[in-house]
């Protein structure tokens, strides 16, 4: 892996239930049909004209919702993409109000997010906005992105082996994680090493975790075969902070990253990035 360089900075949905708006951003909430008879909740952002647009999926962390990454999703959607946030019931904020109001809270989380049965379900979430998307026109562009418990969905279709298996196919372009878990609880060693495709990974240097602190999220990285992937690190951090609900200054930096590695990507060239003061950035 190329030693870390430090940059600094200069300081169309099948049934319609209601429309949100923030800004210049106007969102369409949802329902997919799942294979299961269920049905996935989203929230579409769709402002360009095009038929059919790059597609940028989002999966949120455990205890999310539909409205997850609004930065990222504003951002993509500015840039032309159809933006497709998808809301996880079984691992939702139901589910997480359910263990907290819990007797042995902790563990139970712990249970929760290593559980076979509700990663199943998130990627039966995605193979019904895959199946919707592609039935309607293939996508020019896809991505696939997601935080904390969202990462391992991402990393897991891009092929990430997790403990519990692996129930993605690989069916995106390229692929954000934020927050991914490391070497621990949820993936081995040598776990990411059939990742072929561009990823991005982003952290913080509080970025703490059930497997420890930030640096656990960086054998992520170091474990990705070369080609187009990157890691950003982000001075001071938190998970919080990473999710879009934390500091301001993070919330509007990480969808900068994100567009730039996507165009990089679109464009088949790793280039140079943007200065950004207190980040480290490390390509391979």
């Amino acid at each position: 892996m190329r030693a870390p360089v430090r940059y600094f900075r200069l300081l169309v949905p099948a049934v319609v239930l209601a429309m949100t708006t923030t800004g210049a951003f106007a969102a369409f909430e949802s329902e997919f049909p799942r294979a299961d008879g269920k049905m996935v909740p989203v929230k579409i952002y769709q402002g360009s004209s095009d038929p059919c647009p790059p597609l940028l999926v989002i999966s949120h962390s455990f205890g999310g919702s539909k409205n997850a990454s609004s930065n990222i999703a504003e951002a993509a959607d500015e840039a032309g993409f159809r933006v497709i946030v998808m809301e996880h019931t079984e691992s939702g904020r139901e589910a997480f109000r359910e263990i907290v109001e819990g007797a042995n809270s902790r563990q139970d989380f712990r249970d929760a997010i290593g559980s076979q049965e509700r990663h199943q379900a998130r990627f039966l979430d995605l193979d019904a906005i895959w199946d919707k998307v592609t039935r309607i026109c293939i996508p020019p562009f896809s991505v696939l992105a997601g935080q904390s418990m969202g990462a391992q969905t991402t990393m897991m279709e891009a092929g990430a082996v997790a403990t519990i298996g692996r129930f993605g196919a690989d069916r995106f372009d390229a692929y954000v994680a934020l927050s991914p878990q490391g070497v621990g609880t949820q993936f081995e060693e040598d776990a990411w090493r059939n990742v072929k495709k561009p990823v991005l990974m982003i952290t913080g240097t509080r970025d703490n975790g059930e497997d420890g602190a930030y640096e656990n999220r960086l054998t992520a990285f170091e474990g990705l075969p070369p080609g187009f992937k990157r890691i950003v690190v982000i001075d001071n951090a938190t998970n919080r902070d990473i999710s879009g609900h934390g500091a301001n200054s993070v919330r509007d930096l990480i969808p900068q990253v994100v567009i730039e590695f996507l165009d990089n990507v679109r464009n088949n060239k790793m280039g140079q990035p943007k200065l950004h003061n207190g980040v480290t950035v490390s390509d391979k």
